[in-house]
């Protein structure tokens, strides 16, 4: 099994967490374990889960959310003990949990035959232990097998797109660590090289992928890239602009705590959003971004550690089969997002910001933003239908 290194220490640690998975999403109960909960001989148990685990009547219904556990006017699950801990676990054991409470925070993939397995940043200690490794996260082998996959690709063979993943996803991993440049040039370094790639694939011309990649780290290292980089203007009010537009369905109902704590404080150091004219927050932007530039500097790798996990848990740049380009304002849109947070955050008086404000800020947007499914369809449609899904515009809402 390949996984970051950083699974090794993974741990879930209980009651001792700072959030808490059971709380503000929906429990999905696949069909096994429905049917193990229905068959429970405890009385007061098996009247709890009559009442609270229901079955998804719509016609889309899976194996894997064949029903749901109804959460409590809190959002919280009625299982969840004072202490903290699942009463289904401490009454029937680990093996009576549903798919999704077992797995969570893990995500199998499998690459080759061989199981991938890593974790999302939602799970606050994921987000402390991946984030804050300073050397950065590192791959390794291994004894260990997967329960279940989420995703699959076999890239063995010849003249396929997947046959040319694993070059692919070496060169934007070493293109997103490499030092020698912030971490939002290293992302859009990534950006130069995917767009040609898309359009090899468009053409199809698949045989080109090595001679692009190749071209590509060729210029990253002779620092010819670096020229048209440095042109890009620096637009804050188009970055304003298009992050009140993608978070818009979602600053009106933020329920989670930690988000919301954060969310604040990004106000406190830009002001009032509601306005049209963002270009009166110039000044504003300016001197949080100046604040935030130090912190970034000396732990450049919690950005650069939120993206590496990033790339290998989605499987990019094939997260979108072969909407390459896609994938990438994936990418794209969810780190400029968290970095203007963190910019905003910055410029907010009172105490500096701290590494571990920046991980909680990733966390907790990972929780509340990053599983919402729908926030990516309607984010890309956005871009899409106001003509900014283009490579230029990632560069602007990029420039740091």
């Amino acid at each position: 099994m390949l996984i970051p290194d950083y699974m090794e220490e993974f741990r879930c640690i209980g009651s001792d967490c700072p959030d808490n998975c059971c709380q503000g999403w929906t429990v999905a109960i696949d069909q096994s374990t429905y049917r193990k909960y229905r068959k429970v001989t405890d009385p007061a148990l098996r009247e709890r889960l009559h009442r609270h685990v229901v079955r998804n009547r719509n016609g889309a219904r899976s194996a894997d959310q064949f029903a749901r556990i109804r959460l409590d006017k809190d959002g919280a699950c009625p299982f969840l003990t004072e202490e903290r801990l699942c009463e289904i676990q401490s009454r029937l054991g680990a093996a009576a949990l549903s798919h999704t409470c077992r797995t969570y925070p893990r995500t199998v993939n499998r690459v080759d035959g061989v199981p991938e397995m890593s974790a999302t940043l939602s799970c606050p200690e994921v987000a402390r232990l991946a984030l804050r490794r300073e050397a950065g996260i590192e791959f390794k082998e291994v004894e260990g097998r997967a329960e279940a996959v989420n995703r699959q690709i076999q890239s063995q063979g010849d003249g396929s797109l997947a046959a040319h993943f694993w070059d692919m996803r070496i060169f934007s991993i070493q293109t997103l660590k490499d030092r020698r440049f912030p971490v939002w040039q290293r992302l859009l370094l990534v950006g130069f090289a995917t767009r040609r790639l898309q359009e090899a694939v468009d053409g199809g011309r698949l045989a080109e992928i090595p001679a692009i990649l190749a071209s590509y780290r060729a210029q990253i290292d002779d620092g010819s890239l670096a020229a048209q980089i440095e042109a890009i203007p620096l637009r804050h009010d188009i970055q304003l602009g298009m992050l009140k537009a993608l978070m818009g369905h979602k600053l009106t109902r933020i329920h989670n705590a930690r988000f919301r704590a954060c969310h604040e404080r990004f106000l406190a150091g830009f002001g009032d959003l509601s306005g049209d004219d963002l270009s009166a927050l110039g000044e504003r932007f300016e001197a949080a971004l100046a604040r935030f530039r130090p912190l970034e500097a000396a732990h450049a790798h919690v950005l650069e550690n939120y993206l590496v996990n990033q790339v290998f848990r989605r499987l990019f740049p094939l997260g979108q089969g072969r909407r390459l380009f896609r994938d990438y304002i994936g990418l794209v849109i969810h780190f400029s997002i968290v970095r203007l947070y963190l910019i905003g955050m910055a410029g907010a008086p009172g105490e500096a910001m701290a590494v571990d404000d920046m991980v909680r800020l990733i966390q907790a947007y990972s929780k509340v933003i990053e599983h919402d499914r729908h926030f990516a369809d309607v984010a890309h449609d956005y871009l899409r239908d106001n003509g900014f899904d283009s490579l230029a515009h990632m560069a602007v809402l990029l420039r740091g």
